[in-house]
């Protein structure tokens, strides 16, 4: 009986904490984070996440919390970089990570807070004249980066398909790639993503 009191206890609490942990959202875990960085005196960081119109949830391996929501915390304290994963089933640890994405951030702030990733745009003929037609899709992803530098915060978008879209199905060039493919945007994104990778967060 006492053996099958302590099970039942046992089944309970992990329960019980299971729920607990289920209960908090993604942004309710990243707000906890950023509030301490108040006492910890961190006024250098970002958060980074991709919003994908027509996406589909991904399931846990328990099969009892379904992550919609998936959010990275990139931080400088004392010197060092550091990276965190937040999303409403599981708890991560933060990692230490490469410099080179903050390093990219304090020396091109001027340009970060200008730069955007233009619209892809080809010339197609109509009614026998040349006409320029910028291509949108209306299903994509969006890598959203909110950038905390000290007093300053800037919030920028990449569209996915914008900065990857190079030829029209009839091969027709993106006027705008090779300067989307220069952005410090384009620079930024492909640093963090290496550094998620990295981090073992995701896989290629």
């Amino acid at each position: 009986m006492r053996y099958l009191l302590l099970i039942m206890l046992a089944i309970y609490t992990k329960t019980f904490a299971c729920a607990q942990n289920y209960t908090l959202t993604t942004d309710d875990k990243v707000k906890a984070k950023l509030d301490s960085f108040k006492s910890e005196n961190v006024s250098r960081y970002m958060v980074y996440n991709v919003s994908c119109s027509g996406a589909h949830p991904r399931l846990v391996i328990d099969g009892r919390c379904t992550v919609y929501d998936i959010k990275y915390v990139a931080w400088l304290e004392k010197g060092k970089s550091y990276q965190q994963r937040f999303d409403e089933c599981n708890e991560h640890r933060a990692k230490l990570i490469d410099r080179e994405f903050f390093n990219t951030i304090s020396e091109g702030m001027a340009e970060i807070r200008t730069a955007r990733i233009l619209t892809p745009r080809i010339k197609v003929m109509n009614n026998g004249k040349l006409v320029l037609m910028d291509v949108i899709r209306d299903h994509t992803c969006i890598s959203i980066f909110k950038i905390y530098w000290g007093g300053e915060f800037i919030e920028k978008q990449v569209d996915q398909f914008d900065l990857s879209f190079k030829y029209s199905d009839e091969k027709q060039l993106n006027m705008h790639y090779q300067q989307n493919q220069r952005s410090i945007l384009n620079k930024l994104y492909k640093q963090i993503r290496s550094a998620i990778i990295g981090a073992g967060y995701v896989s290629k």
